[in-house]
């Protein structure tokens, strides 16, 4: 009987340590790529007297469909991999409307396209000024 509660048990613990780890990916399998977003404010005369929330979006470039979506009162950033494909970062801000419960429409944004290729790295950096377009650079 005791032979066979350690056997039950070694069993069960090669198992758990086989689902912690998954499983790998088939050799034809597509390779992710990655895409790292920074962002950085440019000081300006103009500002947002209640505050407001910034965001970064990655939208399929072939439907506009959203991948990803950040949101930051400070600087908001991305680090994530992809499929390999063409995609467009979307940046803009929604400044505070009284309190930061409501928020107006979504105002000083810029979009850039850009292809994600498998293995590779991307960087972005938005740069973020008050009452004007922000800008995208890769």
């Amino acid at each position: 009987m005791r032979r066979l509660t350690i056997t039950l048990v070694a069993v069960l613990a090669l198992g758990a340590a086989g689902a912690a780890y998954p499983a790998s990916q088939p050799a034809d399998a597509p390779r992710q790529a990655r895409l790292v977003v920074t962002t950085q404010f440019v000081k300006t005369p103009a500002q947002y007297i209640e505050g407001a929330f910034y965001y970064l979006e990655v939208r399929k470039a072939s439907d506009g469909s959203l991948v990803r979506r950040r949101r930051g009162e400070g600087k908001p950033s991305l680090s994530n991999s992809f499929p390999p494909g063409r995609y467009r970062i979307h940046a803009y801000a929604r400044p505070c409307s009284g309190t930061c419960e409501q928020l107006s429409r979504p105002t000083d944004g810029c979009a850039r396209a850009l292809r994600l290729r498998a293995g590779t790295t991307v960087r972005a950096q938005v740069r973020f000024k008050t009452d004007a377009h922000c800008s995208i650079r890769l």
